[in-house]
């Protein structure tokens, strides 16, 4: 009973807390609660899992995450496996937001948080190039997505996984050739997989900086598909957001979207 109290007081929370709270909220809205797993419903899209941080769930350590079981023998009906980083991986979008919002205030445009989730993905100089013409800024873009990244990297001081995410890695890294496709640039991808302690695990990271047309376009996708030698049609991507579900349909590839965005 102490248990489940406690869970019926975290939701509680969630259902009366912030803004940031409510955008949580929103995006994981039905959780079957059991005292030795999570378990991510869904009826229209495949769902496979959250991680605690994420949903603002203070769980004992030694509870499990129970994901959907067509995630667990992917190397019988597919290729290759591509994952994007950033809040799929790596629990990083809160800390990314952070510093999104004290580097764009230092040039006073604004960005809020249910357009940063929506954007997710996306480039950082694109980002800023877009937010400063629609709010009639002029800035160097590149020059304010450098700051904006060493900012994070300061504040990153304890990354985590999203943990479903990683056991699903974990489990085929011996069986089938896995990449990782991010909208970061590449050495911030590779530290914080290096972070986490899963680079050896993917044959091939490909970030921003190494193709022509980041997401949302198809290129980062294909690129990594290309990296492990696996064509785009047999690869099984992982996904976060809609901008970046998307990159990876136009890149031929089925996706999993990790959160119940609908």
């Amino acid at each position: 009973m102490p248990v489940i109290n406690a869970l019926r007081s975290e939701r509680n929370m969630l259902e009366s807390g912030s803004r940031s709270d409510r955008i949580r909220k929103r995006r994981f809205p039905q959780l079957q609660i059991s005292l030795s797993s999570i378990l991510i419903m869904t009826s229209d899209v495949e769902i496979i899992g959250v991680s605690r941080s994420l949903l603002g769930l203070s769980l004992p350590v030694h509870w499990n995450f129970t994901y959907h079981q067509g995630m667990k023998n992917l190397h019988h009906h597919y290729d290759g496996l591509i994952f994007d980083m950033d809040g799929t991986l790596a629990d990083t979008m809160p800390t990314h937001f952070v510093a999104w919002s004290r580097s764009m205030a230092e040039h006073g445009i604004e960005l809020t948080e249910e357009r940063f989730y929506a954007l997710g993905g996306v480039p950082a100089h694109i980002i800023i190039d877009m937010l400063a013409a629609e709010q009639g800024k002029t800035v160097d873009a590149r020059a304010v997505a450098e700051v904006k990244e060493a900012l994070f990297l300061e504040l990153l001081t304890d990354v985590q996984p999203v943990v479903p995410v990683k056991a699903i890695a974990d489990f085929h890294r011996e069986h089938i050739p896995m990449a990782v496709a991010t909208g970061s640039l590449k050495w911030v991808a590779e530290k914080i997989l290096k972070a986490l302690g899963i680079r050896e695990w993917f044959a091939a990271v490909v970030g921003a900086d190494d193709v022509v047309r980041p997401k949302p376009a198809p290129e980062t996708y294909l690129k990594a598909a290309q990296l492990i030698g696996v064509d785009p049609k047999r690869c099984h991507a992982f996904e976060d957001t809609e901008l970046g579900m998307q990159a990876a349909r136009d890149a031929g590839m089925k996706v999993v979207d990790i959160n119940t965005l609908r």
